[in-house]
């Protein structure tokens, strides 16, 4: 009976490239913490969508460590979808020689209004 790897067939070449040694991380250091510096350490990670060690890391070799962009809720986007069909919609009437009516030119307005805002909020 053949071995596992004789039946698969030859190894896949995919995943992770292998790193250089220089590039790998092969030193530890351990340190002690108050429970005030852990929280600290715990919150501002967190809320730069990083994990402790690497918060550690790159406030320690001097990097910049901001808090993560705001992220749109799902709905938000789902109703942005919408509204930029109906936009396509009426953009390919105009194209087809229909005109834009009134009643519209004041929506495409407040619609400008209100995405100029979600923009300042979420980061553009």
């Amino acid at each position: 009976m053949k071995g596992r790897r004789e039946m698969r067939g030859p190894a896949r070449k995919t995943g992770r490239p292998v790193k250089q040694p220089n590039e790998r991380r092969c030193s530890q250091m351990n340190i002690r913490l108050t429970l005030a510096e852990a929280d600290y350490i715990r919150v501002h990670a967190a809320s730069a969508g990083l994990t402790e060690a690497e918060f550690i890391r790159r406030a320690a070799i001097g990097l910049a460590v901001k808090p993560a962009r705001a992220r749109a809720d799902a709905a938000l986007i789902s109703e942005l979808n919408a509204i930029g069909n109906n936009v396509n919609q009426l953009a390919r009437a105009v194209h087809r020689g229909r005109g834009l009516p009134p009643f519209w030119e004041a929506i495409a307005g407040r619609l400008s209004t209100l995405l100029d805002e979600v923009a300042s909020r979420y980061g553009s």
